[in-house]
Order: C-alpha cells, then structure tokens, then sequence
C-alpha cells in the first residue's frame, strides 16, 4: 500500500511535468522543487526533472543546469540550518510528536558511523530506506553513590542490564509480531554508550535491524531522563505508547495510545 501511493504520486508528478514542460513557469517550479527537496521535501526532483526533459528533450540540458544549481543552494542551505540552530534543536521535541530525542540520537550515530555512506545512498535512492521503525526508549535522570547497586559492576549496575532489557525485549517482540513468529532476533547492532568510572554503562543507543523492511532504535540510560516512549512508524503512520514501562504511574495513573495518521491523531 505505501508503495503503491508512493509510486502514484511519482507518475502524477511525471505526467504533470510532461503536460507544463513548454511553459515559462516551469524553470521557477524545477528550481523550487529542486531547492525545498535538498532541504525537507519528501519527495525526490527526478520525476519532475525526468517529465520536463522527455516533454521538451531540447531543454534538457537547461533543466539540468537549473536542477544542479538549485539542489546545491538546497544543501548549502540545509547546512547552515543545521550548523545556526543544530544547538537547540531539542526544542523541536516539544512541538512534533514524531520527533523524538532517540530518534534524534539514533540519526546522529548513524551519521558519526557511515556518513559518508548514507549521503551517498541518499543520492540515489527516493525511496523510503526502511518500512516499519521501532524507538523505544528508557531513561532516568539519578544521583547515586558509587557503591549504589546501579553503579556497581559486581551488582549488576548499569543501564542495559536495569532498564535497557525493556525496550529491547519490547522490540524484539514486535519484530515477531510482524513477522508472524513469537519474537524475532536482530541480524546486525550498531550501538554506543557512556561507561561511568566504575565500569558501568551509564547509558546506550543501539540501532538493531531485523530485517530490509524493520529497525529498531533503542536507547536506556540512568543517567539522562529520556521520553520513556514506545513508537512504531511505518509511512505515514505511527502509533506512539505513553510510558509503558510505567503504565502512567508519572502521569497521574493514566497512559495512552495515540495513532498519527499525517495529520489526523486517534487516541485510545
């Protein structure tokens, strides 16, 4: 189904393409497009730039020009967007659900591992890289002695082992579910972590891939306050799980189910 969408809006760009190639208006729109697509737009400028040049073959190499230029001043632009507000970047987690600190962190060590990889691909490939996207996260903020069982290794102190068991396991899980089987293993992890002075991890993120069609981004700290959220994205819709681990107890008892679609919100 996601699919499917994906490939009508990419014909209906085409064909709306071929249909103004002749107009004057069509240089302003491919340099538009081109510019807002290096910076957010979700869709890629090819199938706009491929209707204009099979509309108009002898303007091919002006469409060209002006899809380059403008891609470019996209980039630059979207690096210095990153580069003036990257340090408060946290206050968007206050006004979109969807974006979250996990998610943030997950995208941050992804890019600190194989930059240069994902830019690449992200060149040439439109398409969505993943299906379903699981982020789950567990994480609190606390002051505690070196001798506190948390902090201690010979206790079995740190984050994976006291909280971290939780979003993987609830991964693991859902995974399966998707998967028809009862829970599913990971066939790669990529993770990093904070070791305190005792030896402990003081807090992970890991990114786990189950298969070409789900990941899952998994972090647990006890030494940073995180969401404590369960969301599972997959297109356009995302079903967010308020504090599970908890079940409300720091939400005056009350916990929830909220499904996104765009823009339309249901909550159980």
């Amino acid at each position: 189904m996601i699919f499917n969408n994906y490939k009508n809006i990419i014909n209906n760009l085409i064909e709306k393409a071929k249909t103004n190639a002749v107009k004057p208006l069509a240089d302003k729109v491919l340099g538009f497009i081109s510019i807002i697509e290096s910076i957010i737009f979700p869709l890629p400028v090819d199938p706009f730039l491929a209707g204009l040049t099979l509309a108009a073959p002898r303007k091919a190499f002006r469409f060209a020009i002006i899809c380059t230029i403008g891609s470019v001043i996209g980039g630059v632009t979207g690096w210095l967007l990153g580069y003036l507000i990257g340090p408060s970047i946290e206050n968007l987690f206050l006004y979109f659900p969807w974006f979250t600190e996990e998610k943030f962190n997950a995208v941050k060590f992804a890019y600190q591992e194989n930059g240069m990889l994902i830019i690449f691909l992200g060149a040439f490939t439109p398409l969505p890289y993943k299906i379903i996207t699981i982020t789950s996260s567990f994480g609190f903020a606390a002051e505690l002695p070196k001798e506190h069982r948390l902090r201690n290794p010979l206790l079995g102190g740190g984050a994976i082992l006291d909280v971290g068991c939780y979003p993987l396991s609830m991964s693991k899980l859902i995974a399966g579910a998707i998967e028809d089987i009862p829970y599913a293993d990971p066939i790669s992890i990529n993770a990093e972590g904070q070791i305190d002075e005792t030896g402990v991890d003081l807090q992970s993120h890991a990114e786990l891939i189950f298969s070409d069609d789900i990941e899952a981004q998994i972090s647990c700290a006890i030494n940073e306050n995180f969401t404590n959220d369960l969301r599972i994205s997959a297109g356009a819709i995302e079903m967010v799980v308020s504090q599970p681990w908890h079940c409300g107890q720091f939400q005056e008892g009350e916990s929830s189910i909220k499904i996104f679609n765009s823009s339309n919100l249901i909550n159980f």
